[in-house]
């Protein structure tokens, strides 16, 4: 049900993700295999090449506004934040996905770093396979997430 030529794609949203990244699915149950140099090149662009390894651990949040029905509260993705802070010292947050901007209280996460809105597919791919954990609505994130081989596969918790 990806396909919709009134909405200006006819390919199946994972050929339409990996095209755009320089990608092709090797399988029809498709796999993504960002480079191992994508990803580190991708985590020194945004600084958190120190967030993995040696027991730091690298946890993705997408609260997203792309289905109102299944939105979380930002309050609740606070609580989340600094429960998971609490569990785990050596721990960086990312989120990702679409917020309305500076008033949107999803960028108002504390101890959350925001790569909302600034990502390009290829980077949110490499973001996705370098993740310990990616906590998301049903949204894109978690399919890549379940897409992504070889680095290995990137855990995640959604609702959908």
């Amino acid at each position: 049900d990806e396909r919709s030529p009134n909405a200006g794609t006819a390919a199946h949203l994972i050929d339409d993700l990996a095209g755009s990244c320089g990608l092709a699915p090797a399988e029809r149950q498709p796999r993504l295999f960002p480079p191992p140099e994508l990803i580190q090149k991708t985590l020194a662009i945004y600084q958190l090449d120190k967030a993995t390894g040696s027991g730091h651990r690298l946890i993705a949040i997408n609260g997203g506004h792309s289905w109102p029905v299944k939105e979380w509260p930002a309050n609740k993705w606070q609580e989340l934040a600094d429960r998971l802070h609490a569990e785990y010292p050596r721990l960086t947050i990312i989120q990702f996905g679409l917020t309305n901007g500076p008033a949107d209280a999803l960028e108002q996460l504390r101890g959350v770093r925001l790569f909302s809105n600034r990502l390009q597919p290829a980077e949110l791919v490499a973001l996705v396979a370098a993740c310990d954990l990616v906590i998301s609505i049903d949204s894109g994130p978690i399919h890549i997430a379940g897409a992504v081989e070889g680095w290995p596969c990137t855990p995640v918790v959604a609702w959908i």
